[in-house]
């Protein structure tokens, strides 16, 4: 049998090693790892303009996955927008040393134990979710333009065709407003509203979102709820429909497609999304994804704000942020995918002491397939 002492002894010495600076080190908090593996991607739009040399998309993602997703607040979720924001932009200057092509905004978005987060899509002519721009269209007006409706040698007098007094003109011969053919200088407008392979392929949900609030915001053109003016058969498959409707150009607002052709962040994240979850669906999830976009400071690399979403006029547009130049805030909608974005916060960054552990990993964007000759 021991003495009593030497239990004693052997007590306080446990307690001593328990009180150690290492111990209690190792029981404190542990600080969160900086890098949220943000990950640059090229992607080469084969889409290009005939006379574009290069254009390439660039991307800017990651996917962090947390062990205890409950314990993220929204404080959480714009720190990291906002650290994921420094970080791609370090990692751009790197590359391309040029702040003017670094994505505008970093999204964060969370759905389950997952922090999404990706940029908007940078370059590629705006191609990326849609054929094409939905620019100002130049008005039909009904008059020709000089020389681009004559046939060589039309110019010349056929004595043959010389009127005679009395002949009276024909009502029929009166040109229609509005009849003559679009003008080389007419932008593709076959195209507006149709999608490319990109959300057809990977990501439909999101492609049906971006419909109806095309569709909703169609009746709410020119700020009056009324008869569809353009109508846009886009359905589930992504085939847009004709815009039979002038304009003023290039003032003209958008109201087939998203007015930033969906290169926003909440588009891009969505995707992101998608592409880990090719099986699940995003759109209505419940409960809501929160989501956020942090625009940093592209002169310092620091710093910056919450960007509401884009697209909010409220004199030309629904209670849903549908109608003209319609975009982000219609898109995160009731109407579109019905996210809980948010407005305002004091961001916790993830060096910070305590911060939710995480682990990172990246997904890649695909790249938008060949658009067959029309």
């Amino acid at each position: 049998m021991l003495p009593k002492i030497c239990y004693f002894l052997f007590y306080l010495f446990l307690t001593l090693v328990a009180a150690t600076p290492v111990a209690l080190e190792e029981r404190a908090p542990k600080q969160a790892p900086s890098d949220l593996g943000i990950k640059r991607q090229v992607i080469d739009n084969v889409n290009k303009p005939p006379k574009a040399s290069k254009s390439q998309f660039i991307e800017y993602s990651s996917i962090l996955t947390f062990k205890d997703g409950s314990k993220i607040t929204n404080d959480h979720i714009v720190g990291l927008a906002k650290a994921a924001w420094e970080e791609m932009y370090n990692e751009h200057m790197k590359k391309d040393k040029n702040s003017v092509d670094v994505p505008s905004v970093m999204t964060a978005m969370k759905v389950g134990n997952e922090v999404y987060l990706a940029s908007s899509m940078k370059g590629g002519h705006s191609r990326y979710i849609y054929v094409e721009r939905e620019d100002g269209m130049k008005p039909d007006s009904g008059k020709k333009t000089p020389g681009t409706d004559k046939k060589p040698g039309s110019d010349k007098k056929n004595p043959g065709d010389k009127k005679n007094p009395g002949d009276k003109k024909n009502p029929g011969d009166k040109k229609n407003p509005g009849s003559d053919k679009k003008t080389p200088a007419d932008p593709p407008a076959e195209f507006y509203g149709e999608f490319t392979s990109v959300l057809k392929d990977n990501a439909k949900d999101v492609m049906e979102a971006l419909i109806d609030v095309s569709k909703q915001s169609q009746g709410h053109k020119n700020g009056k709820t009324a008869a569809v003016e353009q109508a846009a058969t886009s359905s589930a498959n992504g085939q847009g429909s004709k815009n039979t409707k002038g304009g003023n150009p290039p003032k003209d607002p958008t109201i087939l497609q998203h007015r930033t052709s969906a290169s926003c962040g909440e588009i891009m994240v969505s995707l992101e999304y998608r592409l880990a979850h090719k099986q699940d669906t995003l759109r209505r999830k419940t409960p809501k994804p929160k989501i956020v976009a942090w625009a940093g400071n592209k002169k310092t690399g620091k710093g910056g704000k919450i960007m509401d979403p884009c697209g909010k006029n409220s004199g030309k547009q629904d209670n849903d942020a549908c109608g003209e130049n319609w975009g982000c805030a219609a898109f995160t909608g009731p109407a579109g995918m019905d996210f809980d974005v948010i407005r305002s916060t004091n961001p916790i960054d993830p060096s910070t002491k305590g911060f939710p552990e995480f682990t990172h990993r990246n997904v890649d964007f695909p790249t938008p397939a060949k658009i067959p000759s029309q």
